[in-house]
């Protein structure tokens, strides 16, 4: 399966499917987050896991 997520840059704007579950959404968008000081590491994808 495919997912196609739309960002809009340096808008900080995602367009993420409705279908995701709420969770998977929330580690979408703290991934894609433009600023690096709140975005999620890869140790905090492991923990939240």
């Amino acid at each position: 399966m495919k997912v196609y997520v739309c960002n809009s840059g340096s808008q900080g704007k995602t367009n993420i499917p409705s279908w995701l579950s709420p969770d998977t959404r929330n580690l979408i968008r703290r991934t894609l987050d433009p600023n690096l000081a709140t975005r999620i590491t890869i140790v905090e994808i492991k923990e939240d896991g």
